[in-house]
């Protein structure tokens, strides 16, 4: 699951950042050299921010469904937008500029704000920055209807800085043939590549056969709809976003360091035992000694 190879690596780099912190206070190390734990834990715990985006009726919500096991949440009018987070329990809450929030329990990730962005929103004051927080923007493209005007309209019109963010998803694979995918796909990357000099990362999913797989069993096999090669896709694009990817270096250098400071630590230690027991045989041998020649002289 997405959700799992996501946050999985991050809660065992907290596990062992505790650990290391905690060795160092048991061998009298101050911590205060390099950066302190509560900040390091705060930084890989910071969420990743993920935008679904696309027209009404692109597949939007049954993709967020079959990617983390979430209930779906169906956009309508007023609601042009949602914003998906964890919670204790499944709430839909009250809308706010446009804006539905709603929480999810269960499986959905933590670790993970999931912005879901009916592209004909009037909210676009909010929207617009979660174009700017976004780490992944997925923009879902139906097949029914992939030449929509305002799509494109939508796309042509992203900021520079939101494109190399961009992944565009074809939804509803089950209703064509490979053929007619492959068109299609070949298509939207040309007008992606006129449009903006790059073509994206595109994946073709059926959403609708990756959440029914999915409803049999969560660790359900999903080949064949697409799902595993998108969650694959996605997940190594948001392991590279530079956030992410300051996170873990910054990680990685205090921790490392910090190791180092123990081992060192540890090996003085290792000295000064292997010198205290040299000191203590001499201590006994002398003693042995003097009693042997006492024992002598009674």
């Amino acid at each position: 699951m997405l959700a799992d190879s996501f946050s999985q690596p991050r809660l065992r780099l907290e596990t062992a950042l505790t650990d290391l912190f905690a060795l160092a206070s048991e061998c009298g190390l101050p911590t205060s050299k390099g950066p302190a734990l509560k900040t390091l834990l705060e930084h890989l715990r910071e969420p990743g921010f993920l935008t679904v985006a696309g027209g009404p009726g692109s597949g939007k919500s049954t993709l967020l469904a079959a990617l983390f096991a979430a209930p779906v949440f169906a956009l309508t009018a007023p609601a042009a937008a949602a914003l998906h987070r964890h919670g204790k329990s499944e709430k839909r809450a009250s809308e706010k500029a446009g804006v539905t929030e709603v929480t999810h329990a269960g499986a959905f990730p933590k670790d993970l704000l999931l912005a879901e962005w009916n592209t004909q929103s009037a909210a676009k004051t909010v929207t617009k920055d979660w174009l700017n927080h976004s780490e992944t923007i997925l923009f879902c493209l139906p097949v029914t209807h992939p030449w929509d005007r305002a799509a494109w309209d939508w796309l042509e019109a992203l900021p520079h800085e939101a494109c190399s963010k961009l992944v565009l998803v074809l939804t509803m694979a089950d209703l064509r043939t490979a053929a007619e995918l492959d068109a299609m796909a070949e298509h939207a990357r040309g007008l992606c590549q006129a449009k903006h000099g790059a073509a994206p990362p595109l994946f073709i999913v059926s959403a609708s056969l990756g959440l029914r797989a999915r409803t049999a069993s969560p660790h359900a096999a999903r080949a064949g709809n697409g799902m595993e090669e998108l969650e694959a896709g996605l997940l190594k694009i948001l392991r590279a976003a530079p956030k992410r990817r300051s996170a873990r270096e910054s990680t990685r250098t205090a921790g490392i360091a910090l190791a180092d400071r123990i081992q060192s630590k540890l090996e003085e230690a290792d000295q000064a035992l292997a010198a205290a027991a040299g000191q203590d045989a001499e201590k006994i041998a002398t003693a042995r000694a003097a009693l042997e020649s006492d024992l002598l002289a009674a």
